[in-house]
């Protein structure tokens, strides 16, 4: 049973809803046993705070993503296989360094590129040259060499 509120606490609320959101309304007070009116109270305590208006009642379970990526977590962003993408970064197509023989990619970066808002060597940050980093030439000279028992 709904509970009596006194009248000097109730004020006349008139909306127009939408066809679906008043058919809606219509269906589950009729479903529940419940007045619009308490149907709609209840909605607005639900979903709005005095201190900061609207209350979202989602979360989202999902990973923080990842700042620094792997080849093999790069490849999967940007939808191509790991072969590629590791000929790419030879070549110095995209942002990358190879760390400790290992590419890394940074997210950001690699968004950013992908966009077109920055070249694979625009800034130090996004696979340009920094002293003491190895870059793509340098990659490509060291694998090389490697190959050829040079070191």
């Amino acid at each position: 049973m709904e509970s009596e509120v006194p009248p000097e606490h109730v004020k006349p609320l008139f909306v127009r809803l939408a066809a679906p959101e008043a058919d809606r309304l219509s269906e589950v007070a009729a479903a529940t046993g419940k007045s619009k009116r308490r149907l709609v109270s209840e909605a607005v305590r639900r979903h709005l705070d005095e201190d900061s208006g609207l209350v979202v009642g989602r979360v989202s379970l999902r990973e923080a993503d990842v700042e620094v990526m792997t080849l093999g977590e790069a490849a999967q962003l940007l939808r191509v296989d790991e072969q590629s993408l590791r000929q790419s970064a030879e070549r110095g197509e995209l942002p990358s360094r190879l760390i400790a023989g290992e590419w890394r990619f940074s997210r950001d970066a690699l968004l950013a590129w992908l966009g077109g808002s920055c070249a694979a060597g625009d800034r130090p940050e996004h696979g340009g040259t920094t002293p003491g980093a190895a870059t793509a030439p340098d990659a490509r000279s060291a694998s090389r060499r490697s190959r050829r028992g040079d070191n």
